[in-house]
């Protein structure tokens, strides 16, 4: 299973194969794709960055140390098991070039798990 990031306005086009999965608090009502709530920033976290009450560095930090309360193996395992093991596709609002957690994810990810996850260009 092949692993990618990018962002609920390519959904649509998203290659063959490849399966969208939220990792945002409230995806949009108008897809059906499967979440996985835990990599979604707290509702504090959130708010706060949102709001200007917490810069990117804070954002990251925060972000971060939520990400340590996860066992990698086993997000692993649940993107595989929303995806029926076919390659997925991180999904969150954020464009390409815009600071976001997916990105965040991705870094955690590759980083204690031995991926490689990429943005998928479309």
């Amino acid at each position: 299973m092949k692993i990618y990031t990018s962002y609920f306005a390519k959904h649509g086009r998203l290659p063959a194969g490849v399966v969208g999965v939220s990792i945002s608090r409230f995806p949009p009502h108008s897809l059906e794709v499967a979440s996985i709530v835990s990599l979604a920033p707290s509702a504090d976290l959130l708010m706060g960055y949102k709001y200007k009450l917490v810069n990117q560095e804070e954002y990251t930090i925060m972000y971060n140390e939520q990400l340590k309360e996860l066992d990698p193996q086993e997000v692993l395992r649940e993107i595989e098991r929303a995806t029926g093991g076919k390659d997925a596709a991180l999904l969150c609002y954020e464009k390409s070039s815009d600071f976001c957690h997916r990105h965040l994810v991705a870094k955690w990810l590759n980083e204690n798990c031995e991926t490689d996850i990429a943005e998928l260009v479309l």
